[in-house]
């Protein structure tokens, strides 16, 4: 049970990672690397989710509602 757990983990943090990488690679990926889109998705959406926690722990925002914001959550 816990092996399955793990992998579903697993495999709903990759599919976070592809949402959040999914705008960045398409806006930022120059056209001579396209066919590899696929592939760097989830490094752009970790990049991207790497520096807007940094920011919003600067500013001193809730780290989860930081990386909720950034998937276009609502709370409160």
């Amino acid at each position: 049970m816990i092996v399955l757990q793990t992998i579903l983990l697993g495999v709903a943090m990759t599919l976070a990672l592809y949402f959040f990488g999914y705008g960045i690679t398409r806006l930022l990926l120059p056209r001579a690397i396209k066919g590899f889109e696929l592939l760097l998705m989830p490094f752009f959406g970790m990049a991207l989710v790497i520096v807007w926690d940094y920011i919003a722990l600067w500013l001193g925002v809730n780290l989860a509602m930081a990386t909720w914001a950034l998937g276009g959550g609502r709370w409160g």
